[in-house]
């Protein structure tokens, strides 16, 4: 008999967290994001986003075993942004058994009902630094800490359920070319000899820190027209400073300032972590953090592009050629072969003729669900957009 109840207490909460380290945790692609990071993101005292959030967390039980997870989040003022009512769900993991996904999803379907939402969707998190889409394409490839890895029939179980496509995104991977194309050494001098904008490494931890406030303010502009983006308020900011930025290699994030030395651009990037990360089995704790720090210097590896973010009157500018060559450059020196860019939603041109310029392919697309409380909904609310 499957059992769906409400995670009511620490112990359980435990149980929830480390529900996929268990159930995943002979997967040869699936890697455990580290666990003080999903701990810190679903405590309520912890992460800044339950000022203005509700989040309810369900476990499956079946002969006195949890078999299945999910969580649900109301934002509180995503409807007054993007005129429409709706509960997200996410932390979604299950056995393959259609009553433990359809008990899981009841569970957040009947919240939405109660809070008169017009529609449910994800997988998606507080914000969008938090692991968004479930995967639908490049099962057969090693995951990261950063996305969702999971089973081709979660997305069959959420169709079943009545679940459409809201919204995809794209990975794309290259292998890190011999040099700059011709092109962004072009625009590169362009934006030398034409304008005031100019690439600023960060020499250490402790100045990144000092800037880690300006970062995130532009960041919440330039993401704030992307899909779902809610902004994130003063504690998150300070929390992702403390959970980043302390600990990235300053050599991988790069600035745009302008004439008058304020920052108006940055870009950062990560190497390969993942590998490290799933040996250490998501804790740093007692001898995790040495597979880290092995990583961090390691040679014939790749890294991750996690944001880029420019203020607006940048955009356009070309300046991104900066902190683009730089990286390349710094690749090179490092060893680095190959690179590989988080998701990004599929119709985001401006940064899909970027990787154009390289050699690229798509190595995975994940897809964010939709489901509307009625048919009427559904079209008013299409009709709107």
């Amino acid at each position: 008999m499957i059992e769906i109840r409400e995670v009511q207490t620490k112990r359980e909460m435990g149980i929830f967290i480390k529900f996929p380290y268990k159930f995943y945790k002979k997967h040869p692609y699936w890697v455990p994001s580290l666990l003080m990071d999903e701990k810190n993101t679903l405590d309520k005292e912890k992460n800044g986003a339950f000022e203005s959030a509700q989040a309810r967390f369900w476990l499956a039980w079946k002969d006195g075993r949890p078999v299945g997870r999910v969580a649900a989040i109301f934002l509180e003022k995503y409807e007054e942004k993007w005129g429409q009512r709706r509960l997200r769900f996410g932390w979604l993991d299950f056995i393959d058994n259609k009553e433990v996904a359809f008990g899981l999803l009841d569970a957040v379907w009947q919240w939405a009902k109660e809070l008169g939402a017009a529609a449910v969707h994800g997988p998606m998190g507080f914000n969008d630094m938090d692991k968004e889409g479930m995967l639908i394409e490049g099962f057969d490839l090693p995951g990261s800490m950063l996305t969702i890895y999971n089973e081709p029939y979660y997305n069959t179980y959420l169709e079943m359920y009545g679940f459409e496509k809201d919204v995809d995104w794209v990975e794309y991977s290259f292998k890190t070319p011999e040099k700059n194309p011709e092109l962004f050494e072009k625009m590169a001098k362009r934006v030398q000899e034409k304008t005031r904008y100019r690439l600023k490494t960060f020499k250490n931890s402790k100045e990144l820190v000092e800037w880690g406030p300006r970062i995130f303010e532009i960041y919440n502009k330039a993401y704030d027209h992307l899909y779902g983006a809610m902004p994130l308020n003063e504690r998150q900011i300070k929390s992702a400073i403390e959970q980043y930025l302390k600990i990235i290699d300053p050599e991988f994030v790069l600035g745009i300032v302008d004439g008058s030395g304020d920052l108006v651009g940055f870009g950062v990037a990560m190497i390969n972590l993942d590998t490290a990360v799933k040996k250490a089995g998501g804790r740093l704790l007692p001898l995790g953090f040495i597979h880290i720090l092995r990583a961090m210097k390691a040679r014939d590896t790749y890294l991750t592009m996690l944001l880029i973010g420019l203020e607006q009157e940048v955009q356009k500018s070309g300046a991104v050629a900066l902190m683009l060559n730089q990286i390349v450059d710094t690749c090179h020196k490092r060893g680095i072969n190959r690179i590989y860019c988080l998701p990004e939603l599929e119709d985001n041109l401006s940064v899909q003729k970027l990787w154009k310029l390289f050699d690229t392919e798509i190595v995975r697309r994940r897809r964010v669900y939709i489901r509307y409380m009625d048919a009427a909904q559904r079209m008013d609310y299409i009709y709107k957009a």
